[in-house]
Order: structure tokens, then sequence, then C-alpha cells
């Protein structure tokens, strides 16, 4: 039954083997984060039960099971004393909307190397231990075929920009701008707050009416699921490792900025 997270045979939304993998290690994690990935996953499985009932709960389960997974990556960050984590709240639901669209904006930085280097992240046991353990692995495609490359810590790295002297590190100000242009807005911030609110929308009327959901809702749900997805797995690279990662901080120093949490109104980071 989904209601008691059996997962492994969920016959609704059910995962595939490497889902399933990163699934029973975040299980293993501090009660706080694995209670929030078992209900991420329970809560898109009953968004899915309900798209063909309640469109509008159906939407509103898959969007809180979104920010349900997306506490988890703010207790993991929490957890493992990143710099700044403390001054994200779990609670705040502005602070949660933020979590999956930085995480796509950070994705996009990548982009460029896609010619160049082939990224994987794998579920395996190690040469020489006994326990699986998320892993990033990459295959620099030229000039060197064929040849593996794994970060331990899989994350512990620093992004630049230019190289040499007078480099310095790179806070994703085009990919920023490039996320805002596509959705036709100029103020990072608010468009979270208008993010967070869409929740409200969902539940209560306006002079104008009550709340409906038109559109394709068995795609939106599928959307939210990939979302949740990929934040589980971000949850488990931040929370299995004790070490603090690079990139990891790196991303966050930039998320705290765009949020203006730093304690200034103005962006801090070039």
């Amino acid at each position: 039954m989904v209601e008691d997270c059996n997962l492994e045979r969920c016959e609704i939304l059910p995962l595939d083997e490497f889902q399933l993998a990163a699934y029973q290690l975040l299980m293993e994690c501090p009660d706080d984060i694995k209670q929030c990935s078992r209900h991420s996953l329970i809560g898109i499985n009953k968004a899915w039960g309900l798209k063909d009932v309640d469109r509008e709960m159906s939407i509103f389960r898959a969007l809180t099971a979104e920010e349900e997974i997306a506490s988890g990556v703010i207790k993991a960050l929490q957890l493992r004393e990143y710099q700044g984590a403390k001054q994200l709240n779990p609670k705040n639901h502005a602070h949660k909307a933020a979590i999956w669209p930085f995480f796509q904006i950070v994705t996009y930085a990548f982009q460029p190397l896609d010619d160049f280097v082939d990224f994987k992240l794998v579920i395996e046991t190690p040469e020489d231990e006994d326990r699986k353990r998320p892993r990033l692995r990459f295959m620099v495609l030229k000039p060197y075929d064929n040849m593996w490359y794994f970060p331990e810590p899989p994350l512990d790295f620093t992004m630049y920009m230019n190289y040499g002297e007078g480099s310095q590190i790179y806070y994703f100000k085009e990919q920023i701008d490039e996320y805002l242009k596509n959705k036709g807005r100029k103020d990072f911030l608010k468009l979270i707050k208008k993010r967070a609110n869409f929740r409200n929308s969902l539940l209560y009327s306006r002079p104008g009416g009550i709340p409906r959901i038109n559109g394709d809702t068995e795609k939106s749900i599928q959307v939210y699921r990939r979302s949740i997805l990929s934040l589980n797995c971000i949850c488990l690279l931040i929370a299995y490792y004790h070490e603090r990662q690079l990139f990891i901080q790196q991303s966050l120093d930039a998320l705290l900025n765009y949020l203006c949490i730093m304690g200034k109104k103005e962006f801090i980071l070039p």
C-alpha cells in the first residue's frame, strides 16, 4: 500500500532500479530527512490517484510533495552544516519554492560541456567497499575517450568564471537571466514568491470565482514527479556525505544571494 510507503511494490508510479536504490539509501538518513523523502513519494502517488477525481487537489498534492522534498534538501544542508544553511527555513513556502527552479538554473551552467563530458549519477559499490553509495561519474569525450572519472565526494569541486589569474567563482548570473527571460520575468525573488503563492490559489476562492485547473493534469503530475525524483537525488548527495562539498556551498551561496537573505537588497555576488 502506498500509505505504508511500500514503494518497492508500488504499481501506481513505480520506481526504476536506480530510483529505488536512491530511495533505499535515503531511508538510512536521519529521520527528519527520511520522512521528507517518504512523504514526497507518497504525495506524488496520491496526486496521480486524484487526477481523474479532483484536479485541483491532485495538483495541490503534487505541489506539496515537491515542497516536502525541498524541505528535505534544506534539512540536509543544515545537517551537514553548510555555511548559511540555517538562513533557509524548511517551513517557509518561498524558500521551498526556490529549491527546484534554482537546481534547474545550476544545471544550465553545465550545458556547454555536453559535447565534451558525459555525466552520470550512479548508485554502486566502489572497489574495496561493501556498501553502496551515490557517485557522480563522468567520461571526458574529447580527446580522452572512454576514461571515467569519479570525484570524491561527488560534488567537491568549484566552478570558475575564466581561468588563471583573475578567475572568479561563478554564481550563475547568466543562467538566472536566461531562466527569467524564459519565464517572462525580471525579478527572481518575485517569481519565487508567485510560485510559492500558487498553492493558495488552488485552495481559496477569489472575487472572480473558485479555483479551477484546466489542461493536461496527467502531464503536470509527471512534471512534478520528475522534479521530486531529482530533488530526492540531490538530497541524497548532500546528506550521504559528511564532508561539506565545494559545489554545494557555491550553489547555496548563490541561492541565498538571489533570495536576498544575506542582509542586502542588491546582488552581492559577481
